[in-house]
């Protein structure tokens, strides 16, 4: 017998970590972040109990409860909730018939020894998918990008993602797709970046031949009818090429290179670029009519350096999960590697955070991760070293420039403490300006000089 709940919080971490532990309990659940959605789900789902996160009273005010309750008045409800209750949470709680729990462990107990006659329903559904970790986090940032995802799932009307490389653009139209009306449907994602443009129109069109269409190979487009197709990489397309996504997104129609029959676009259209689109049209680059088509409807995803507040939460989510991959028992950080994770500005954002950890995970020999493998932060010997962006040979020298600048610099000062082993004085000497203006170049940069105290540098 499984019993069916709803779990409503408007924190994504806490929301998570709530349908998590009622799944592993043996539950059916389903997640929700507003009202809305909450109201939605207890008609179409018809749940046996509602748990109330605290952050979602917080967010939505104690009157809450009463509109559940309205709602479905047949389910009981819990409120999670740790501190003593205040007067008018007391008040809505009696008015409701809601029961105060002081965690999640409590209630999923409580829940798993309730008395039986509960119908029985199916397996638990996966209409929750949680597994996009640029969307966890604490801070306002990571908020905004998860109410902006979730409010892009509910939509129909194309999405132009952006964010740098390793930001999780891809990550982000998947859970689109995965939270949407189109979950059951096909997702298909194609990057658009140096290739022809005969390949990408192939790619995404189809093709057809002789007189009647009679040998017709479809497209991305047509493939991924009915469900979800992600275009990365568009803001790299030559002008012929942004005129006919333009025409995709706009008409809701194409046709085949080599045929006559117009096709009629059945799917939902994701897009993302890395590059700066506002740059790209100044320099004649991008269409000014597809720059205001996808401008509409932006989600951008921000840097981990942005984000700085999350690092350690990420780093900890990943070394449990690399833990339990690999059989490990690491499940903390040091307080040195701790400090080694919040100086690094993390350049490959969130996917080169999660690989450094995986490494340190598998480098650790007991429950405490005491370093992070230098080769997988780009600190010390020869990994001392910064890529290239992507795609240079379409940027401004002005856009190259303002990227590669930043983390050569701070490559060049890392060198040399290397090469002086951590001794300001002689490595400021060597960059030719005084101390005061080398410490406050390396505190910029988040670089400690006692990092490289030990270090054999190069002469």
């Amino acid at each position: 017998m499984k019993q069916k709940i709803l779990a409503l919080d408007a924190s994504f971490p806490s929301l998570e970590n709530i349908v998590k532990s009622f799944k592993n309990g043996g539950f059916n659940v389903y997640g929700a972040f507003g009202l809305e959605e909450a109201k939605q789900k207890l008609a179409e789902k018809s749940p046996h109990f509602v748990a109330v996160g605290g952050s979602f009273i917080e967010k939505m005010g104690n009157n809450i409860l009463k509109k559940l309750k309205e709602a479905a008045p047949g389910v009981s409800g819990f409120v999670l909730h740790a501190a003593p209750v205040n007067q008018d949470l007391r008040q809505a709680l009696d008015s409701t018939g809601y029961e105060r729990v002081e965690n999640i462990d409590q209630l999923v107990d409580r829940l798993s020894r309730w008395p039986d006659g509960l119908p029985v329903s199916g397996e638990p559904e996966a209409d929750f998918q949680i597994d996009a970790d640029f969307m966890r986090g604490e801070n306002l940032a990571a908020r905004e990008i998860q109410d902006n995802l979730m409010a892009a799932a509910k939509s129909e009307a194309p999405v132009f993602l952006t964010g740098e490389t390793g930001t999780g653009k891809g990550l982000a139209a998947r859970f689109i797709h995965q939270n949407s009306a189109r979950a059951g449907r096909k997702y298909l994602a194609v990057h658009c970046a140096g290739l022809a443009d005969e390949f990408v129109e192939r790619e995404w069109f189809g093709s057809e031949n002789g007189a009647e269409g009679r040998s017709q190979a479809p497209g991305l487009f047509e493939r991924a009818e009915g469900g979800t197709l992600f275009l990365d990489g568009i803001g790299e397309l030559s002008l012929d090429m942004q005129a006919k996504l333009l025409r995709a997104l706009e008409d809701r129609e194409f046709q085949r290179p080599g045929g006559r029959r117009t096709v009629k676009v059945e799917c939902r259209i994701v897009t993302a670029s890395a590059v700066n689109l506002k740059t790209a049209l100044e320099a004649g680059r991008l269409r000014p009519d597809l720059f205001f088509r996808l401008n509409a409807a932006t989600i951008h995803l921000p840097p981990l350096r942005e984000r700085r507040e999350d690092v350690l939460f990420l780093a900890n989510v990943f070394l449990k999960d690399a833990a339990g991959d690999h059989g490990k028992r690491a499940d903390k950080f040091s307080s040195e590697a701790e400090e080694k994770l919040l100086r690094y500005p993390w350049p490959g954002n969130v996917r080169q955070l999660k690989h450094a950890v995986e490494q340190a995970v598998l480098a650790c020999k007991g429950k405490v991760v005491e370093k992070i493998p230098p080769a997988s932060m780009n600190l010390g010997g020869e990994s001392l070293s910064y890529a290239l962006p992507e795609n240079m040979e379409s940027m401004t020298l002005r856009d190259f420039r303002d990227r590669t600048l930043e983390q050569g610099e701070r490559v060049y000062l890392q060198r040399l403490l290397e090469r002086h082993r951590g001794h300001v004085s002689n490595s400021a000497q060597a960059a030719g300006v005084d101390r005061k203006t080398f410490y406050r170049k390396i505190r910029q940069y988040d670089i400690d000089p006692k990092d490289f105290k030990n270090k054999i540098g190069k002469k």
